[in-house]
């Protein structure tokens, strides 16, 4: 039996990684999975009857990773805590040699050094790997595999019917643009804007300034035609919604990472390192939102029209998945 913490809440994107993350396991370690939510009491006696804890989730590489992310006290713990997919939380533009841990989460991390452990981007694995981590691998994301599609190619409709737009957590203006774009572009595709994490923001400073933007984007594009929809702590709607779509385009990482494990044409739009590290691992463009929106619809047209691209990305992808099922052997293992 294994133990997976996980947070999800609002946000669709995370309950895809619990989903995906316990699929993975079920198939390849231990089809007895018991999920607890990170911000629930802990139960010590329940952790110590598993085979092992693993902590999986989305960017939970923080500065503050204890206890905001993870409050466990590692020394009651006595089987093995491993790490699945974790990934950094940083701004644009930033390098891992520009993060820094608090005192407390370095000591939770250095308990953790020698631990069977695995990251979701080259840069957290460089930063994990600037640590001392001894047993580190760069599995990529648990949302990337569907175990299903793993050996499909990319399918890319010479048409465009439908798009999904995913609308980002901070308000841009490059959104409107971008939107007024693929509209010209694509007339008489049906549109939706997809928010992954619902109406409402939950920054933690500009939460209700952010939301009146938000609204006031989301009636401007109703007038062009933009189907909004949110997919607030419901992965189902999320999914169903992008299955339906023949493109995304947006800046939601997981929206995007379920299209491209769908095979799907999809093209992400960097707000942070978060989306920045997903994009380099995968050798995709670096698209971020400083990006003109016309760069942004060359490099649609270009995954759109180019074999090369689409076969190169897919064997990326299963290759990766080859060093999942190496660390997902180890953790069998243990």
């Amino acid at each position: 039996m294994l133990i997976t913490i996980t947070g999800a809440y609002k946000n669709a994107g995370d309950h895809l990684i619990g989903l995906r993350a316990r699929r993975l396991l079920e198939l390849y370690v231990d089809d007895e999975i018991i999920n607890v939510d990170r911000k629930s009491a802990i139960d010590y006696k329940l952790l110590n009857s598993a085979k092992a804890v693993v902590l999986t989730g989305g960017p939970a590489l923080q500065p503050a990773i204890h206890p905001n992310v993870y409050d466990l006290d590692l020394d009651k713990i006595h089987v093995p805590v491993v790490g699945f997919g974790l990934g950094w939380k940083a701004s644009l533009g930033k390098s891992p040699e520009d993060f820094e841990f608090t005192e407390q989460s370095l000591s939770f991390l250095g308990q953790l050094k020698t631990s069977l452990f695995s990251v979701r981007d080259d840069a957290s694995f460089e930063l994990l790997k600037n640590l001392g981590f001894e047993n580190l691998t760069m599995t990529g994301c648990p949302a990337w595999y569907d175990p299903e599609k793993i050996d499909d190619d990319f399918k890319v409709p010479e048409q465009v019917s439908s798009i999904v737009l995913t609308a980002p957590a901070v308000p841009n203006e490059q959104m409107v643009d971008l939107a007024r774009s693929l509209s010209k572009r694509y007339p008489k595709a049906v549109k939706t804007i997809l928010f992954q994490a619902g109406f409402r923001s939950t920054h933690s400073k500009k939460s209700v300034q952010y939301t009146k933007t938000l609204a006031w984007q989301r009636r401007f594009l109703r007038l062009l035609g933009w189907k909004a929809v949110s997919s607030e702590s419901d992965v189902e709607i999320m999914t169903k919604t992008l299955a339906a779509a023949d493109m995304h385009v947006g800046y939601r990482v997981h929206s995007h990472l379920f299209m491209l494990s769908q095979r799907k044409l999809s093209v992400l739009i960097a707000e942070d390192a978060r989306g920045e590290s997903q994009n380099k691992t995968l050798g995709r463009p670096n698209l971020t939102t400083k990006s003109q929106v016309s760069e942004i619809i060359e490099s649609i047209e270009s995954f759109r029209t180019n074999q090369d691209e689409q076969n190169k990305l897919s064997s990326s992808m299963r290759e990766h998945f080859l060093e999942m099922k190496k660390f997902l052997e180890s953790l069998k293992s243990l």
